[in-house]
């Protein structure tokens, strides 16, 4: 049982994580400790870095213009420095390369901007940020997205002119904007810079710095892609943090409290999480023993402690991982939206079925997008958890609209609500799939959701 207080901090936890978890949810996680631990259980919950849609958005409008900043000034001291250099009339080939410099420098250098991983993961809600920020659409021309969907891909995205003229110069550094939600070992950056930027530029024949913007980053990654990419120019946006129970670490104040604190994760999160083949190595505070609390709205990096995202040896996840809780419920939520689009087509709502196949893609895209919209979910949230372009999501919310599902400003309908409301009133009436209808947020992903198999 909770007592008054626990009770009302669980209220409170639901309120300011809103759009991820419920009171249910909580009490549901809260459910495997013991009852003397709730406390310890609440604490950690309030000590996350929990970043809502808001907040990314003003991370990456206070960060975006520090990386033009920066870049604008290098452009500005070789200006400069060129200007110099063609006065004083040293020997001709210097005199050469610091006109060709200046004439590089009124051209479009576009600022490149990738990110780490394919399309469906955290990159892909990433770059989808970025361009919604105001002051990159304001400065749009400034940058070139890079596509990274399968391989890194500079020269199909480098925007040539109309001329087919390359507009890249090889007498400057390129600017390079790396984005990512987390940084926390440092690994994964480590990699994608060594075996994909690296190469690529190499292969190009240019040089480059790179301009590395996350939401929050682990100093200790910080300080490993630094000595491991020595030679690169290599430059850090967004929140930095120490590990939560190390001593430079304040979360949970005082010595002897963080060492409770890391004793209780620890006790909990043995065998919810390891490193995999062939390391199997056991992280209970996180991968790499990263001991983060972070949470996105799109997903829940493993940097994070385990007991709040892993759903291994029947743990309840708090806020699951994108993929793990998808899959593992991806069953039931077929039985579900199948329920679903069978009952409505029963209720002759004959404008929402799109075709005689009950199981037709369609129909399931736009009841996944239905049912999140309901739920108050962003269009961000929805873009990650399809796991699909941006494009192929206003396609979907285009024929929504069509369909009188959506008004202009991406509102349910009225018609929507009514769909909504009828089948979830003829389920409960039916008693089909009652607990995971009503207690589960998770989501389907059919086999031929993108038309791949």
């Amino acid at each position: 049982m909770l007592n008054s207080n626990q009770e009302n901090l669980l209220e409170e936890i639901a309120i300011r994580y809103s759009g991820r978890i419920n009171e249910y949810q909580v009490y549901k996680w809260l459910r495997q400790f013991k009852e003397d631990e709730y406390d310890i259980a609440l604490e950690v919950l309030l000590k996350l870095n929990f970043f809502s849609i808001d907040d990314i958005y003003t991370e990456l409008e206070n960060n975006i213009p520090k990386v033009i900043n920066r870049i604008n000034n290098y452009y500005k001291f070789l200006e400069e420095n060129n200007k110099k250099i063609i006065e004083e009339k040293p020997s001709v080939p210097q005199i050469s390369l610091a006109k060709r410099l200046l004439k590089d420098l009124k051209r479009n250098n576009p600022i490149f901007i990738t990110a780490i991983g394919s399309y469906g993961k955290s990159g892909t809600a990433m770059i989808y940020y970025v361009t919604h920020v105001p002051y990159y659409r304001e400065n749009s021309k400034l940058f070139a997205i890079i596509d990274n969907s399968n391989r890194l891909n500079i020269k199909n995205a480098v925007n040539l002119k109309k001329d087919q003229t390359p507009i890249l110069s090889k007498n400057l550094l390129q600017q390079i904007v790396i984005v990512d939600d987390i940084i926390g070992s440092g690994d994964s950056l480590i990699k994608y810079i060594k075996n994909e930027l690296i190469p690529v530029m190499n292969s190009i024949g240019l040089k480059f710095s790179i301009h590395i913007l996350s939401l929050i980053a682990l100093q200790e990654g910080i300080e490993n892609v630094k000595s491991s990419i020595p030679k690169i120019n290599l430059y850090f946006y967004g929140k930095v943090v120490e590990k939560s129970f190390e001593y430079k670490s304040k979360v949970f104040g005082y010595p002897i409290k963080r060492m409770k604190f890391k004793v209780f994760c620890e006790k909990y999160g043995k065998g919810l999480y390891n490193s995999g083949r062939p390391d199997n190595i056991d992280y209970p505070l996180g991968h790499k023993d990263s001991q983060m609390l972070v949470v996105f709205p799109h997903s829940t990096p493993n940097n994070t402690i385990p007991i709040l995202w892993s759903n291994k040896s029947k743990w309840y996840p708090l806020f699951p991982r994108s993929t793990d809780k998808r899959i593992d419920k991806s069953k039931h939520m077929r039985e579900e939206l199948g329920v679903w689009t069978s009952i409505a087509k029963r209720l002759n709502l004959a404008k929402y079925i799109m075709s005689n196949n009950v199981y037709d893609s369609v129909n399931l895209q736009l009841l996944c997008v239905v049912k999140l919209l309901h739920e108050g979910k962003s269009l961000e949230y929805i873009l990650s958890e399809l796991g699909i372009f941006e494009k192929e999501l206003h396609s979907i919310l285009s024929l929504a609209q069509q369909k009188d599902m959506l008004t202009s400003k991406l509102k349910l309908t009225g018609y929507a609500k009514l769909l909504y409301k009828e089948v979830r009133k003829e389920i409960r009436r039916q008693n089909i799939k009652k607990n995971e209808v009503e207690n589960e947020n998770v989501l389907y992903l059919p086999k031929t959701f993108r038309g791949f198999t």
